[in-house]
């Protein structure tokens, strides 16, 4: 973390990915060997390329929970291929571990993605193919984890409420974790939430939380939010983390906050599983299994 703090630059997001990941890079190869030991199975969810997912498990499966993750990428890119550490580090602390892969922008636009986790979710815990018994998960103990992009897209799963009536009942999410979400900035966006600024902006979790009443908020999202942000994120992404945060107050929906200490932007995702920067990973598992 050390070397981690003396890149200064944080405003430009892609300016740090190769740096950050270069940083990580022989600290995860170094636990290579131990991350491709855990159990993992890969299942094609829907007809799409992109819609595959990949479940790790843990050595011992018995009412455990599950948490699904949903990658970043800034609605074009990102790839459950390069995040294995993730899935490897939450299965080591008894946590099944859906990492999803979901239609990218251009390609699709809003809520496509959203409409992938939905899909993603039910046919984790509804398929015979993928042979998660009752005695294996309990249903009750879902979470659905969000970074960034990803962090967006979760969210809105649960704010667009015709992604939840398929899952009515099948399950309970039980909570959610978002990590340095594109709360708002629809306009920077137009990919994925369209070309009209206004339309852009009322698609966004923060668009779509202000016109929902405080009882219908609290309906749709879980009982259980943490959200966290890194110490050195851009400035815009420190803005739209405080207007959601706000808006979530005076909607009067609990929700639990932490910063990511000598984090930025892409860090968390290449820092588990690596012995370094992994406090907060500690903090989700605890937030799940506490």
């Amino acid at each position: 973390m050390e070397t981690l703090a003396k890149l200064t630059e944080k405003e430009d997001v892609m300016a740090t990915v190769e740096p950050t990941r270069k940083i990580f890079e022989p600290l995860l190869s170094a636990r290579q060997t131990e991350i491709a030991q855990t159990s993992k199975r890969t299942f094609q969810y829907g007809s799409h390329t992109l819609q595959q997912l990949d479940i790790y498990y843990p050595s011992h499966v018995q009412k455990a929970p599950i948490m699904f993750f949903v990658h970043g990428g800034g609605f074009v890119a990102g790839s459950k291929n390069h995040i294995g550490n993730i899935g490897a580090f939450y299965a080591k602390r008894g946590i099944i571990t859906v990492l999803i892969d979901y239609r990218l922008a251009p390609e699709v636009q809003y809520p496509g993605a959203s409409e992938d986790i939905r899909d993603a979710v039910s046919f984790v815990l509804s398929s015979p193919d993928v042979g998660l018994t009752e005695e294996m998960i309990d249903k009750n103990q879902v979470y659905i984890q969000g970074q960034s992009a990803g962090g967006a897209h979760t969210l809105n799963f649960f704010f667009e409420e015709k992604l939840l009536e398929r899952q009515k009942n099948q399950f309970t999410c039980a909570g959610t974790i978002i990590i340095a979400a594109a709360y708002e900035g629809g306009s920077y966006f137009p990919m994925y939430f369209g070309s009209d600024p206004a339309t852009a902006e009322a698609r966004t979790p923060l668009g779509l939380l202000k016109v929902k009443t405080s009882d219908k908020a609290k309906a749709l999202l879980p009982a259980k939010i943490l959200l966290l942000l890194a110490e050195n994120e851009p400035t815009p992404l420190v803005h739209w983390d405080a207007n959601f945060r706000q808006a979530l107050q005076e909607k009067g929906i609990d929700f639990h906050w932490e910063i990511m200490k000598g984090h930025n932007h892409v860090s968390p995702e290449c820092a588990l599983y690596s012995g370094e920067g992994e406090e907060f990973g500690e903090s989700i598992v605890k937030f799940i299994k506490g």
